[in-house]
This record gives C-alpha cells, sequence and structure tokens, in this order.
C-alpha cells in the first residue's frame, strides 16, 4: 500500500469507518469475535472483510506500523535495562549472585543482538543490489 492510497489521516481511502475501526479492534484484541464486537459490525461481516484483499492490506499496514512503535519503545527500555544490568554488575551491596544473574543475561544477550544487527546490514546490502538490477 503506497502513501497515495492513505487518506490524510494515514486511514486507507478506500476503507469505511467501520473497516477501520475493526482494524483497531483487532489490534487491541487479538481476537476475530472480540474485534467484531468493539467495531460494531457481525462476525460475518468481519470474516468477509478479511477474505478482501484490500482490508488485509490495510491490515498488514496498521499491524506493521504498531510494530515499529513497540520497536522503538523497546529499544528505550533496552537502555534502562543495560543500565540496571550495569548498576547491579557493579554494587557491591548486590548479592554475588544477582551479579553473576545479571553478567550471565548481558553475555547471553549480546550474540543475540549482534547477529541480529548483521542480519539486517546483510539484507539491507542484498535489497540495494536487488533494486540496483532492476
Amino acid at each position: 500500500m503506497s502513501s497515495t492510497d492513505l487518506a490524510r489521516n494515514g486511514t486507507p481511502k478506500n476503507l469505511s469507518a467501520k473497516q477501520v475501526a475493526a482494524i483497531g479492534a483487532l489490534l487491541a484484541s487479538g481476537n476475530r469475535e472480540q474485534a467484531a464486537k468493539d467495531s460494531g459490525i457481525s462476525k460475518g461481516t468481519l470474516y468477509r472483510w478479511l477474505g478482501d484483499a484490500g482490508f488485509v492490506a490495510a491490515l498488514r499496514t496498521a499491524e506493521a506500523e504498531a510494530l515499529r512503535d513497540i520497536t522503538r519503545e523497546m529499544v528505550g527500555l533496552s537502555r534502562l535495562a543495560v543500565s540496571t544490568l550495569r548498576r547491579v554488575m557493579t554494587d557491591e551491596q548486590a548479592s554475588m549472585n544477582s551479579q553473576i544473574r545479571a553478567a550471565i543475561a548481558v553475555l547471553t544477550q549480546l550474540p543475540a543482538y549482534r547477529e541480529l544487527t548483521d542480519l539486517e546490514t546483510r539484507l539491507t546490502a542484498i535489497e540495494e543490489r536487488m533494486n540496483d538490477e532492476s
């Protein structure tokens, strides 16, 4: 879905207000029956919309944006978590067990973060090459 398909408020131009509400309800509840109830439509209507390519594309776009929001929030929380680990690891009053658990948390998570960063870099390079070739 391109930006030309969106209205000024960021919602798809071709969706009704009820469809936009249903997408919001699906994101909020994660449950189709609850989403139908919360958006004031029948389950059958929601299931019919879930078979519509435009509705599904708008739902996927909304889900992707929600994940980006969560990721940004997690980045902020990760800084706090690292700060907390640093405090525990360097606190002479903390028990040795707490210091060891904090150290293990850092050491076990670092390779996973590094791998994700490397994969993102490699994927970006592949995508750029594909775009250059087309």
